[in-house]
């Protein structure tokens, strides 16, 4: 994937610190392993979640600095979908302030008015080709390095 190769070589040029995290919340475990591979393959370090409340422990263990969460997290004891998820995560201040981007299908569009009023940050219409996910994670690293003033 040239797109991936081009952002990493990107990433190692721009800064020494390239320890940018991410997690990804998705109940289908072939299509977070596919997301994975690409942002891993662009020199992000990722993690991955199948329900809320495996995010929520992880976020608080990896403090990730982008989530990218699927709209449908499935039902379950606790949240049932991403923006839930998110409106939960912006209440939590031990959790930080992650870049949060929404996975959602083009049926769903109806719902980004809720989720920007939850705390989320971007969106992704699914299925969507690699190189647009990572565009958008990269759009929410430079804006997290922006806001921490390590941006150059």
């Amino acid at each position: 994937m040239k797109i991936a190769r081009d952002l990493a070589g990107e990433r190692t040029a721009r800064s020494a610190d390239t320890a940018f995290s991410a997690l990804i919340v998705d109940p289908s475990v072939g299509s977070s392993r596919i997301k994975a591979h690409g942002l891993t393959r662009a020199g992000y370090h990722v993690a991955e979640a199948t329900t809320s409340g495996e995010a929520l422990s992880r976020i608080r263990g990896l403090r990730p600095h982008v989530l990218v969460i699927d709209l449908d997290l499935g039902s379950g004891p606790d949240v049932n979908d991403g923006i839930e998820l998110c409106r939960q995560l912006r209440t939590r201040p031990d959790i930080g302030n992650p870049y949060v981007l929404l996975l959602l299908q083009r049926a769903q569009l109806d719902r980004l008015f809720e989720a920007f009023l939850a705390g989320v940050d971007d969106y992704v219409i699914r299925p969507c080709p690699p190189w647009a996910l990572l565009g958008k994670v990269a759009r929410g690293e430079r804006v997290m390095r922006a806001a921490a003033g390590r941006f150059r």
